[in-house]
């Protein structure tokens, strides 16, 4: 199971798009350095197909910068934070 985020993790992450990464994308939140982006996964039938749009495009956010995710407990039906735990 996940430990959740680190300073030096957030940090390392954000040094991987530093050559790409607009001015202000990432800065720092308590404590942590997180994407000025994030995505919500609150909406959706809770059913396999959904599931696995929000893996792709969680996916996808990841690769492009983004390091906030919201996947509440209560989205879904519980669905979407088994996504990643």
């Amino acid at each position: 199971m996940s430990q959740g985020a680190t300073p030096e993790g957030t940090e390392r992450y954000a040094q991987k798009f530093k050559e790409i990464a607009a001015e202000g994308h990432f800065r720092k939140a308590q404590g942590l350095t997180v994407s000025s982006l994030g995505v919500g996964t609150y909406l959706g039938q809770p059913t396999d197909s959904t599931d696995a749009s929000y893996a792709a495009a969680l996916v996808e956010a990841g690769l492009a910068g983004f390091n906030v995710f919201d996947t509440a407990i209560n989205y879904r039906f519980q669905r979407s934070q088994s996504l990643f735990f």
